[in-house]
C-alpha cells in the first residue's frame, strides 16, 4: 500500500514537472552582480530591473552579491545606494523577456559606479577590477599599424545588436568571402542605451545627465584594441544597430548629427578616413509613433546618413520582427527580432559590408 502511494506521488510529481515544462517556464536568464570595490560600507542598496526590486541593507568592502531573475516587463535598470554619506544613483542595462543579460555593477571609490556587460567580455569580474577596465587613451596606435592584411568589422549598438550573434550568420558570410585568417570581428552592445553613450560630443538642454557620455564607446574601443594588437589591416567596417532609445526619448532631431559625429569620432581616433559604415534602420515596430514619438524620424535620419556617402549604406529590418523569439515565443511586429530574424540581420550586415569593401576597393584600384 505504501509503495502504491509512493508511485502515485511520483507520477503526480512527474506530471507537474511536465506541465511546467510545457507551459514554457524557464530558468532565470538574467543576472545582476553588485561588487563593493571600496574599503567602505555601501548601504541602502536598491536595484530595480525587469519588473523586480531588490533591497540590501549593506554591502561590506570587498563583498559582492548576485541576483538572478526572468524579466516580467521591458525597461532599463536602476541602482541607488549610499556610499561615504553620499547618495549615488545610476541607470543601467535594458531588460526584456526576449533577451538575457549578465551585468556587473562595480562600486568604486570617489562614488563611481561602473556598469559592465559580462556577456560582452571574456574577463571575469575580478579581472575587470584588477585591470581597472578603462579604455586606453592612445587610440591612434591603431592607425599607425594599418597597412594591408586583415579586414576589421566593428559591431555595436543597443538591444537588437545585443541579440545578434555574429557566429550565426555574419562571421560565416565574411569568412567565406574573405578567408577565415583575414577577418577580425568585434561586437560590443548594451540594450536600452541612447547614442550619447557612444558619441562624446552629444549635448541636449533637457538632459538630466543620469547616463554618462561616451563610456560605451570607450568600452568598445578597448575590446577592439585587445583584438587588434599589432595586426595590420586593409579595411575597417563599422556596423551600427541602435536608435530605439533615442526614438523613445524624443531625441530624433539630434540623431542625424549624432550618427555622423560618431563616425567622425571613430575615424579621428583610429586615424583613418576610409572606414565603411553600415547602419541598421529601425524596423516597422512603431510607424505611427504612438509609443516611441520619434520612431519614423530616427528611421529617416538613418536612411539619409546611409545614403550620404559612397562608404555608407543602410540595412532594412522591417521583416525581421515576426516569428519565434529566441525564447520560443511567438512575436508579431515586436520591438526585438525573431531568432531567424537575427540570423537574417547578420547576413544582411555582412552582405552590405562586403559590397562596400568591393566597391571602394574597385574605385581605389582604378584611380
Amino acid at each position: 500500500m505504501k509503495c502504491e502511494k509512493i508511485n502515485n506521488y511520483t507520477s503526480l510529481l512527474v506530471t507537474i514537472i511536465g506541465i511546467i515544462l510545457l507551459s514554457g517556464c524557464t530558468w532565470d536568464n538574467n543576472q545582476i552582480t553588485i561588487v563593493n570595490n571600496t574599503d567602505s560600507i555601501v548601504s541602502n542598496i536598491r536595484i530595480t530591473a525587469g519588473g523586480y526590486s531588490y533591497l540590501k541593507d549593506k554591502l561590506n568592502g570587498g563583498e559582492k552579491i548576485s541576483y538572478s531573475f526572468n524579466p516580467k516587463k521591458e525597461g532599463g535598470g536602476l541602482i541607488t545606494a549610499e556610499l561615504n554619506n553620499k547618495k549615488i544613483r545610476r541607470e543601467f542595462g535594458y531588460f526584456t523577456p526576449n533577451l538575457k543579460n549578465k551585468i556587473s555593477i562595480i562600486l568604486n571609490s570617489k562614488d563611481e559606479i561602473k556598469i559592465v556587460d559580462l556577456d560582452s567580455t571574456t574577463q571575469s569580474v575580478d579581472e575587470i577590477i584588477t585591470n581597472n577596465y578603462a579604455a586606453k587613451q592612445n587610440l591612434h596606435i591603431l592607425g599607425n599599424t594599418l597597412e594591408t592584411d586583415k579586414h576589421l568589422f566593428i559591431l555595436s549598438g543597443q538591444s537588437n545588436m545585443q541579440g545578434h550573434r555574429p557566429n550565426e550568420a555574419f562571421t560565416p558570410t565574411v569568412k567565406a568571402a574573405l578567408g577565415a585568417e583575414k577577418i577580425i570581428v568585434v561586437q560590443d552592445a548594451m540594450g536600452g542605451q541612447p547614442i550619447k553613450r557612444w558619441w562624446k560630443k552629444w549635448k541636449s538642454p533637457d538632459d538630466n545627465k543620469l547616463e554618462p557620455i561616451g563610456d560605451l564607446y570607450d568600452r568598445l574601443m578597448l575590446k577592439v584594441q585587445q583584438e587588434i594588437k599589432e595586426q595590420k589591416l586593409t579595411t575597417i567596417t563599422f556596423i551600427w544597430m541602435q536608435g530605439e532609445r533615442d526614438a523613445n526619448k524624443g531625441w530624433g532631431e539630434l540623431y542625424e548629427a549624432s550618427l555622423i559625429g560618431l563616425y567622425q569620432q571613430l575615424s579621428e581616433d583610429i586615424g583613418r578616413k576610409d572606414i565603411n559604415f553600415v547602419i541598421g534602420r529601425l524596423s516597422d515596430f512603431d510607424l505611427k509613433n504612438t509609443r516611441y514619438p520619434h520612431w519614423t524620424m530616427i528611421r529617416e535620419a538613418q536612411v539619409k546618413v546611409g545614403e550620404s556617402n559612397p562608404r555608407f549604406s543602410w540595412v532594412n529590418t522591417d521583416d525581421l520582427n515576426d516569428g519565434i523569439s529566441r525564447k520560443g515565443k511567438k512575436i508579431e511586429n515586436d520591438l526585438h527580432y525573431s531568432a531567424e530574424g537575427y540570423k537574417m540581420l547578420g547576413k544582411r550586415f555582412a552582405e552590405n559590408a562586403l559590397k562596400l569593401i568591393r566597391n571602394n576597393t574597385d574605385k581605389e584600384n582604378t584611380k
